[in-house]
């Protein structure tokens, strides 16, 4: 029936609209559900009917009048360029849904032969495939030049009058997205406005869920650039509300990342971290790896955050820069955030030559895309000040003082004159102007308080410097302001820098007793964390208050802490940082201030339980790096021993998460703690034990509780420290590489739990069984059976007896009682294989059994009760069997309580030499090694297509192992892969 000769809010005419598209795709341009497309579709005397209404009504109505049905057109409109051909329309429709489904660089090749062959003769059409082409260029490598070029002859159109108002929406959706861009060169805060309000203003009648994601990110962008919190938050609400639920990776991203971006952004380091994890699992194998590579540049600057081991950055930034490359990606904002985190991360290394390298690439970067270079001129200035490179300094001053864009101006040149001045003290000029720069700075800083990571670092930078100067009353004004940051914004590794500042001060002021524990404490942090440069400097601090009271070693350790800066590079760092507090350390003859050495020998002393708790206290310490330290302190107070971290799991036995300490044998005490969430820890100790071990234990164990609480309670996260059992374990069979494999199995692993009806689709031979039998074992039916029954390979005649079962004499041939598939499974698990081929005949009763748990035997006259859990799986499109009649509706959305997608192979490359190896072992007798696959066999494996997914894999395997004696090496000329259909 054609589409421009029926109504379209009938059950015809919607599903004529609905033409060729499953129901969930239809539903989500509408904004609705599935459900709700499926009960329009119904007959208008069904009881389920209904018909759309509001502003549902209104978006199928915009639909119906983009897609040709006959409606009456807006009188300012012209038919001759408003009209979208129904042909042209389902050549553009299929590359719409190829770009929600992140398969952008097939809907580039797509949209471009569209274009360039003159398939499209409509301008509405024409339009439509144009701004998708500049949506992909933003999409897929953040090209937001090449995407304005695209789009700017599109922009006239827009107030012409002739375009229909759903392709005059993706105009200014794509606009909006574009001028948002944090390019300099591109972003306008007042054209994305205007775009975003002209584009709400339709998308109540015209837009999809993808239109108001890409809304909610511009908008999230503006707010972000401008810090208009307000803006962002409204954004974030809209966006969290459309898009952290969707099922489709392009929805699914723009949401986690609107999230993830806003978490980070306002100190929330836990949420950030979770939500761009996430992102990382849906982007990573998609053609989303602009996203991946935002993502891994965001955690690569919480993991800084946490004062996680440099390498750990180093390796995010590598995967980061590496997307990035491959993938082609325009400079854009996560290239220069990437680089920015390297040079930190090879600072913190003492790499002074690669951070310097990095710094300056990123400064390259910031001028490229007009953001402001002050960004990296932490790391830069930190970097000048270990290595005493003072006119490295001026012109880093210099360029700062150039900055011309207008984000964050007044805060960079505030900065350079801060630096400037830093540099004339550095060489030997008067301090006054620079305090007096810093002033002015943190006036600025209070006043406007805009990137509060910028200001902190900034305030931290200049907090040192004052310490250093001997600037005591401001140094503690801003000790104060930055206390105020961190109660807001936590952070190990600024809480480490803080600390150590105040122990500086302290020693200005003459508490030198206070001062060493602090400085014990930051050093013992520093250390942990893997910050070369920094642990130097507090032990060149530290070397005379160690050494207090005796001269000589006093002497011999301030020459060895020089000698190690002078190895690290940093011959200047003693004077300029170092050499100031080591004036301020007491004489010989004054020992009452020096601490004993902080080893715990069964002594009550208090004084040797300061600096532990200090560690332990740190604010911004995620639970991983409390448990790292609560280790290490129990090592120095308890040398010698053997010590253990456990922790309780679900079953009620201990499992170790650390050890240290010497072999076990003697004494034992034991204390247990928790961390408010329902985990319970114990710390151990063995060995020939102190009197006062349990005092030990029992206070150090109850500040690490106190923290564990209160990182919980801030909402800290950290994968490492999960419990066990949330842990997916291990399972036979299931290889699971790709990150789309590792996202299905931690589902599998939550379903398991659940009593819900599983349906699993895929390819044929992609490993749907196995998936089955994983939400089985994992289960808590794991101990029954488990019983496939493949609904392809029965005879049609036979079907209704094999599946429900029978009594004998129930027809010819039944000679005795049949339990059938179903009870056979009783208090287990059913797994129907290829449950599209269900005979229609036997459909209802299949659906009684899952409403009911009731099943009839043939020749049985009352109902069985069955308690069976069923798992389907089906390589067939059961919506388009549903639309031709080969499936019952009702049975279709009663198997559809809970999805599962297993992806064909060639979509998880990742996993092709894992189950190559899985299969070599299988096929091997327990006694021999298995072969080893050769480089060229590696190759020839990745370079097929493997059409038959991990059935043909398998068969290749074993065909190949079949034909000659068990080799040693399976090299390619051995692989039997073109035998294969």
């Amino acid at each position: 029936m054609e589409i421009s000769k029926i109504h379209p809010f009938e059950p015809e005419g919607i599903r004529a609209l609905r033409g060729s598209l499953t129901r969930t795709l239809f539903a989500q341009r509408l904004g609705v559900t599935a459900l709700t497309v499926y009960r329009w579709e119904l007959p208008s005397n069904a009881a389920e009917a209904r018909r759309p209404r509001g502003r549902v009504l209104a978006r199928l109505e915009a639909y119906a009048r983009a897609h040709g049905a006959l409606l009456p057109a807006e009188p300012s409109r012209s038919l001759a360029t408003t009209h979208i051909e129904r042909s042209e329309y389902e050549r553009i429709l299929p590359v719409l849904d190829r770009i929600q489904r992140a398969e952008l660089r097939r809907a580039e090749s797509e949209l471009l032969a569209l274009l360039a062959q003159s398939e499209l003769k409509s301008r509405a059409a024409r339009t439509l495939a144009t701004q998708a082409l500049a949506r992909v260029c933003v999409l897929a490598r953040g090209d937001g030049r090449s995407a304005f070029s695209i789009l700017l002859p599109l922009l006239a159109d827009l107030d012409s009058g002739t375009l229909p108002p759903s392709v005059e929406l993706a105009v200014h959706v794509t606009a909006a997205l574009v001028f948002s861009s944090t390019d300099s060169a591109l972003f306008d805060a007042g054209k994305t406005t205007v775009h975003v309000a002209r584009a709400e203003r339709l998308q109540d009648r015209h837009g999809t869920i993808e239109d108001r994601l890409l809304l909610c990110t511009a908008s999230f962008a503006v707010g972000f650039m401008l810090n208009d919190r307000q803006l962002s938050e409204r954004a974030l609400a809209r966006g969290r509300e459309l898009g952290a639920e969707q099922s489709g990776p392009l929805l699914r991203t723009l949401g986690l990342y609107l999230i993830g971006l806003d978490a980070l952004l306002s100190g929330h380091m836990a949420v950030a971290t979770r939500r761009l994890n996430e992102l990382l699992d849906v982007a990573e194998g998609k053609e989303l790896s602009l996203f991946a590579s935002q993502a891994l540049s965001h955690l690569a600057e919480l993991r800084l955050e946490e004062a996680a081991p440099p390498r750990e950055i180093l390796a995010l930034t590598g995967r980061a820069r590496e997307l990035s490359r491959d993938h082609r990606h325009s400079l854009s904002l996560q290239v220069f955030l990437f680089t920015c985190a390297e040079a930190e991360a090879l600072l913190r290394m003492a790499r002074f030559k690669e951070a310097r390298e990095r710094c300056v690439e990123a400064l390259q970067y910031a001028d490229q895309i007009g953001w402001p270079p002050v960004f990296v001129s932490f790391t830069f200035v930190r970097l000048c000040l270990f290595t005493g490179d003072s006119q490295a300094l001026r012109a880093h001053a210099a360029h700062l003082a150039s900055y011309a864009h207008p984000l964050q101006r007044a805060f960079t040149t505030s900065e350079a004159a801060c630096y400037r001045a830093l540099a004339d003290v550095l060489e030997g000029g008067p301090v006054e102007e620079m305090l007096a720069a810093f002033d002015a700075t943190e006036r600025l800083a209070a006043q406007d308080p805009s990137w509060w990571f910028v200001t902190r670092n900034s305030m931290l930078l200049h907090l040192g410097i004052r310490v250093v100067l001997d600037d005591v009353r401001r140094a503690e004004l801003a000790i104060k302001f930055a206390e105020r940051v961190l109660d807001m914004y936590p952070s190990a590794w600024a809480g480490a820098n803080l600390q150590h500042w105040k122990g500086l001060l302290l020693l200005r002021q003459g508490r030198q007793h206070e001062a060493r524990q602090a400085l014990e404490a930051t050093l013992a942090t520093f250390e942990l964390a893997g910050l070369v440069p920094e642990a130097a400097l507090v032990r060149a601090t530290l070397a005379p208050l160690r050494a207090a009271g005796e001269p000589e070693a006093a002497a011999a350790a301030i020459s060895s802490s020089d000698a190690e800066l002078e190895q690290l590079g940093m011959p200047r760092a003693a004077a300029l940082l170092a050499a100031p507090v080591r004036e301020l350390v007491p004489r010989p003859e004054v020992t009452s201030t020096s601490l004993p050495a902080p080893v715990f020998v069964g002594q009550k002393t208090l004084a040797h339980l300061v600096v532990p708790v200090q560690r332990l206290t740190l604010r911004g310490m995620t639970p991983h790096l409390i448990q790292r330290e609560l280790m290490a302190v129990l090592e120095e107070l308890l040398p010698r021993i053997s010590l253990r971290l456990e922790e309780l799991s679900a079953d009620g036995t201990w499992n170790q998460l650390a050890a240290a300490g010497g072999v076990r044998g003697g004494a034992e005490e034991s204390v247990e703690l928790g961390d408010s969430s329902g985990r319970r820890l114990r710390i151990s100790a063995q060995g020939e034990l102190p009197a006062d071990t349990r005092d030990v234990l029992t206070t150090l164990a109850s500040v690490a509780s106190l923290a564990l609480e209160v990182a919980t309670l801030r909402g800290f996260f950290d994968p490492r420290s999960l419990k066990l059992s949330e842990q997916v374990p291990e399972l036979p069979g299931f290889i699971a590489s790709a990150p789309s494999m590792r996202a299905l199995k931690r589902d599998v692993a939550r379903l398991a739990l659940s009593r819900s009806t599983v349906i699993i689709t895929g390819d044929s031979g992609s490993g749907k069984e196995v998936v089955a039998r994983a939400i089985h074992q994992l289960s808590a039916r794991a101990a029954q059976p488990f019983v496939a029954f493949n609904c392809a390979a029965i005879p049609r005649e036979l079907f209704e007896g094999q599946l429900f079962g029978y009594k004998r004499g129930a027809f010819t041939g039944a000679t005795s009682d049949h339990a059938g598939m179903i009870r056979s499974a009783r208090g287990g698990t059913l797994f129907l294989d290829e449950v599209g081929e269900l005979p229609l005949d036997v459909q209802p009763k299949l659906l009684r059994f899952l409403e009911n748990g009731e099943i009839f035997p043939l020749g049985e006259r009352r109902a069985v009760q069955v308690d069976v859990r069923v798992v389907a799986a089906t390589h067939r499109d059961l919506d388009a069997l549903v639309r031709t009649g080969q499936f019952r509706e009702d049975l279709f959305y009663r198997l559809q309580v809970v999805p599962l997608r297993v992806p064909s192979l060639s979509e998880r490359r990742e996993d092709i030499i894992p189950l190559a190896r899985h299969f070599l072992r299988a096929q091997s007798p327990e006694t021999e090694e298995p072969p080893i696959l050769a480089p060229d066999a590696i190759a020839r494996l990745l370079a097929h297509d493997w059409p038959g997914n991990v059935r043909e894999l398998r068969n290749v395997i074993e065909r190949s192992l079949v034909f000659a004696a068990m080799p040693s090496v399976l090299s390619a000329e051995q692989l039997r892969i073109h035998h294969e259909a």
